[in-house]
């Protein structure tokens, strides 16, 4: 055992053993302040102060605004898939209850270390955060880190530090509770605390000296280039700094500026020091002798300051941080870009990663199983349990083949499995056909102006009438024809509600929405389709002929059609309705595209002409509010009243009653809006169509269909780029189709290019 080991296990008995008392006596005997236990804590009085305005708190707070907008991008979220066999499975991420920051002290002050792991911690939803930090010899934590504590809003603040503030985390004293998992860096005595108390407690990782490899060619800035291989060699005289130079004439012109730039420097004497012992100047073959030896090395940080680096990215495969580009200092990566600074270190990237939020999160598996699942592998699991020699396991899989004796739900709901969204990060979400424009900002302050003058206690009209005037007259129609629900889904399960049923039959096309199938089976209605022609189109002899032979009570159109984007001509849908009709039906139409197809597919005026006709409509697409929740329907009045009696008071939240309003009087910036996305989309799919080996269909909506050779490998290397699609299912047809909305043109561009990639 090394003399730092044998210190650092002393230290930690002792800490258990006698507590604060221990931590006070290291505190007196390493950081030469006497301190009693009332003084271990920061005060509240110190950490409320207000935070005085400078350069320094103002730098502070645009990093940590950086920092916290990059980690709630990143945050892991709960996610669900169900197999082919009905098998629900995912993950779930939920935050550690309590972790404790390490802010070491010493020869610099680290309030970017604070932020870098208060900021993750409190996104993730840790509830107690417990920093510690050594004091000066004032007595003090360092002004910059209280400065950071504060700004951060932190409430729990030690002035303890070493091998001792570790100890007191994991075990706890009677001042310092322990926590679940400690963070942070600090110095040798530090890390082998951490090491000695791993299982006892969390840790995030051994942080030893930092590290930087620079690969440069001719065309970076050698100035650049060696300031900051100087800018991490200043951390101290362990650091480690190395220089990948693609030719002798690029590593001597670094060179010379790095003598240029240690005369200037402050920390001259430890930049030479750290170079001296750990510094590293070598020239590369080529680009894989450079990745080589970068793999080789696994450094904290990775400058890479060649003429394309990311046509060298795909080379490397150990590095805790990567910088592309000579534009892109690792300084500026250590305080504000928003990525976190925590990194692996000694070579750890090899298998170690970043500083996230989901460090500060654990992950559990969900898995629901349907009785019919469990009772169809009952057996096999019986085979295999019996095999490692678990008869309880066998034992638990067989009770489950008897019919329970328990309460169960109603017939048409057992088997049902939910409609859940599998929730998926990317930096470009081009696969839930949102609008890619917010609401604008003065709409937005508008709601909230008439909210203001709202009273929130009282039940309000559930009805929001100007907004339902205002479609009424649009559509020349009466307002008693127009329903409001917080989104049209709602108001299709109401439909559902009312006209489905036992013993009733519903006609749908496929494919289409899979929401309509689900509502079927859990209304015990019998479900009939009518499939798509060839070329995804609708083909209205086939539908009329099913609707001929079947007489559903119902049928459901999608126009446009999701997910192929399809429409139907208005004289066409004029058949459809009057065949429904003839034997009493319902047409059902989803229209939560319509603002992106033409004006020849305007099926308004149909409803004055069919009292057997609804169409259902949307905010969330062209209307840019998909997170508000709101929809309407239009109906004969007659048919309308009847819906009407499934709608329960108060349904509809007071600010979703005014945004409606709103959206309706300023409706000329939506239809602008869904101008321009349409010729995106148009544009999208004509550049698609000239791509290797990808088929386009037609669209009349804000997404399009397309198919490729290989789905599910398109679509998960998109995601890898951070572009997220849907792949399509559920029928042979579309095994191997993705839909694709339009976005901003920098999307759709950067999904273009993407694609053409990938297609090689």
């Amino acid at each position: 055992m090394s003399d730092i080991a044998k210190s650092v296990a002393e230290i930690i008995a002792d800490v258990r053993a006698r507590g604060d008392q221990a931590l006070l006596d290291y505190t007196e005997r390493w950081d030469g302040v006497r301190l009693d236990i009332g003084g271990l804590r920061v005060g509240a009085d110190v950490l409320d102060a207000e935070v005085e305005e400078s350069d320094f708190s103002r730098a502070f707070a645009r990093a940590a605004d950086r920092i916290g907008k990059f980690h709630s991008r990143v945050k892991p979220r709960t996610s669900l898939y169900e197999d082919d066999e009905g098998v629900l499975m995912g993950m779930r991420w939920t935050p550690i209850r309590s972790v404790g920051l390490y802010v070491p002290g010493g020869k610099a002050a680290y309030p970017s270390t604070l932020a870098m792991t208060a900021l993750p911690a409190r996104i993730a939803g840790v509830e107690r955060i417990v920093v510690v930090s050594p004091p000066g010899s004032d007595g003090e934590i360092s002004p910059q880190v209280l400065m950071a504590a504060r700004m951060l809003g932190l409430e729990e603040v030690y002035r303890v530090g070493g091998a001792q503030a570790i100890a007191a985390l994991a075990i706890g004293t009677d001042s310092i509770p322990k926590v679940d998992k400690i963070f942070g860096p600090g110095n040798a005595f530090v890390a082998e605390a951490k090491l000695q108390l791993f299982g006892e407690v969390g840790i995030d990782m051994l942080a030893g000296p930092s590290e930087l490899v620079v690969y440069a060619d001719e065309t970076a800035d050698p100035r650049w280039a060696a300031a900051d291989l100087l800018a991490q060699a200043e951390h101290d005289e362990s650091t480690r700094v190395t220089l990948l130079a693609s030719g002798q004439g690029v590593l001597e012109a670094v060179r010379k500026c790095v003598a240029e730039l240690l005369e200037e420097s402050p920390r001259r004497e430890t930049i030479e020091i750290s170079l001296e012992r750990n510094g590293s100047f070598e020239i590369v073959a080529d680009p894989r002798s450079a990745a080589a030896r970068i793999d080789e090395i696994a450094p904290e940080h990775l400058a890479i300051q060649v003429a394309n680096p990311f046509s060298f990215l795909p080379l490397v495969r150990n590095a805790g941080a990567i910088f592309l580009g000579k534009e892109s200092p690792v300084a500026i990566g250590d305080y504000f870009a928003g990525p976190n600074h925590v990194l692996p270190t000694g070579g750890t990237a090899r298998f170690a990663s970043c500083l996230s939020v989901e460090d500060f999160m654990k992950r559990s598996n969900l898995v629901r199983m349907s009785l019919d699942f469990t009772r169809d592998s009952s057996r096999d699991v019986e085979e295999l349990a019996l095999g490692e020699g678990l008869p309880a396991h066998a034992t638990s899989v067989a009770l489950r083949r008897q019919e329970p004796g328990q309460a169960r739900v109603r017939g048409g709901l057992q088997g049902v499995t939910p409609y859940l969204l599998v929730e998926e990060e990317g930096e470009t979400k081009l696969n839930q056909n949102e609008s890619p424009w917010d609401i604008p900002g003065e709409l937005k302050d508008e709601v909230s102006r008439r909210l203001k003058d709202l009273p929130w206690n009282r039940y309000h009209q559930s009805i929001p009438q100007a907004f339902l005037d205002r479609i009424a007259a649009d559509a020349d129609l009466p307002t008693g024809s127009v329903l409001a629900a917080s989104g049209s889904n709602l108001i299709l399960q109401w439909i559902f509600e009312a006209y489905a049923g036992p013993g009733r039959s519903i006609l749908v096309p496929s494919p289409s929405f899979s929401l309509y199938p689900l509502w079927a089976q859990v209304t015990e209605s019998r479900l009939e389709t009518v499939q798509l022609a060839e070329d995804l189109s609708y083909d209205a002899d086939a539908i009329l002929a099913a609707i001929r032979g079947g007489r559903p009570d119902m049928m459901v159109l999608c126009l446009p059609n999701n997910p192929t984007g399809s429409e139907l001509e208005t004289e066409k849908t004029r058949e459809i309705a009057a065949a429904v009709g003839e034997y009493g039906g319902l047409l059902v139409i989803d229209e939560a595209y319509r603002e992106f197809s033409a004006e020849s597919f305007d099926r308004t005026a149909l409803v004055k002409e069919f009292d057997n006709l609804v169409l259902v409509r949307t905010c969330s697409k062209a209307f840019s509010a998909a997170g508000m929740r709101l929809g309407y329907l239009l109906a004969p009045v007659a048919l309308a009243t009847e819906l009407s009696k499934l709608v329960p008071p108060f349904h509809l939240g007071l600010f979703t009653a005014v945004l409606g309003d709103v959206l309706w009087e300023n409706r000329t910036i939506f239809d602008e809006r869904a101008v321009k996305l349409n010729a995106q989309r148009r544009r999208m799919q004509e550049e698609a169509e000239k791509i290797s080996g990808v088929k386009v269909f037609p669209s009349e909506a804000n997404f399009f269909l397309f198919e490729v050779a290989d789905a599910g490998r398109v679509h998960d290397e998109l995601k890898k780029r951070g572009i997220l699609i849907r792949r399509q299912g559920g029928s042979e047809r579309l095994e191997n189709c993705l839909r694709v909305n339009a976005g901003t043109i920098e999307e759709n561009d950067g999904f273009l290019d993407a694609l053409r990639e990938i297609q090689g």
